[in-house]
């Protein structure tokens, strides 16, 4: 993960990682859990490189499908939206939810 960090750092900029259809990191192979671990690890203990990882799913209890240590490194926020939503409704709640971080949602 070190080619991500130091990519990041070059970047100066703010990086969000969108991962659609976040239970496929459950099925298979160790090493789909270890990225997700590592992604989350490196915005959970490198602050100087601002990045936000959003998990999109329709499975509620991905959460709990996901090994220990990665769950460690997940944060507590979970944001639970309606299936009927749109596309451009999701987007528009994403940018408010970046930009207003005093916001609390479970």
């Amino acid at each position: 993960m070190n080619f991500l960090k130091d990519g990041l750092l070059s970047l100066n900029k703010s990086v969000v990682f969108l991962l659609d259809k976040l239970e496929l990191f459950t099925e298979g192979a160790h090493t789909q859990q270890g990225f997700l671990y590592n992604l989350l690890d490196l915005t959970a203990n490198v602050p100087e490189i601002p990045v936000c990882v959003i998990g999109i799913t329709s499975n509620v209890d991905v959460h709990e499908l996901l090994e220990k240590r990665v769950k460690s490194r997940f944060g507590d926020r979970k944001i639970h939206l309606k299936p009927d939503w749109s596309l451009p409704k999701y987007l528009e709640m994403a940018k408010t939810l970046l930009r207003d971080d005093s916001v609390s949602a479970n």
